[in-house]
């Protein structure tokens, strides 16, 4: 299991276990699955999908994501989660 996490400005917006995430970063798409070597990379724009029981979008303006020891942190200025991408950067418009 990975552990993910995402705070912004105003707190924490998750805290859960999961089984994988796909991050959509500057660099392109990079998957991530338990036990993957560490990562830090830049999200101006993007998401990160979150797979569990379910498939959720977090939606990433202005952010960081570090992954090591299977824990994600993602530090972002905005971000906002839904059940799709669309919806997520909506959120963040509102």
């Amino acid at each position: 299991m990975i552990k993910i996490i995402i705070a912004t400005p105003k707190g924490e917006i998750l805290n859960k276990d999961v089984n994988s995430i796909v991050i959509d970063c500057d660099c392109g798409q990079i998957g991530v699955l338990t036990n993957r070597l560490p990562l830090l990379t830049k999200i101006t724009k993007g998401y990160v999908k979150i797979n569990s029981n379910e498939i959720e979008y977090a939606a990433i303006v202005n952010g960081v994501i570090d992954f090591k020891d299977n824990v994600a942190t993602v530090i972002a200025q905005m971000a906002a989660i839904d059940s799709t991408v669309e919806a997520a950067f909506k959120k963040i418009d509102e």
